[in-house]
């Protein structure tokens, strides 16, 4: 979660305490709208990034697969180097 997800995840739950206290539901109902906004964000962000790790999984499976069936050790080598940078 970026820094601003998480600041505006924690001003909407101060939003929806404070409309709270004062009784105010329109308050209580926007905090819980920008709360759900916040955590929307977050996931689309994890997914977003599940997504790159991915790809840089497949793509370093592919050039050591090629590597090691062309004997090209450099291309090998660059493949394990892209699945490492994945983070799955």
């Amino acid at each position: 979660m970026t820094i601003a997800n998480t600041l505006k995840s924690t001003l909407a739950s101060a939003q929806k305490q404070i409309g709270k206290t004062l009784g105010n539901e329109t308050m209580v109902a926007k905090g819980t709208v920008n709360k759900a906004k916040a955590e929307a964000s977050k996931l689309s962000e994890e997914v977003q990034q599940t997504a790159r790790d991915m790809g840089q999984k497949i793509k370093g499976r592919a050039e050591r697969t090629a590597g090691a069936a062309t004997g090209d050790k450099t291309l090998e080598n660059k493949g394990r180097a892209h699945e490492a940078q994945s983070k799955s």
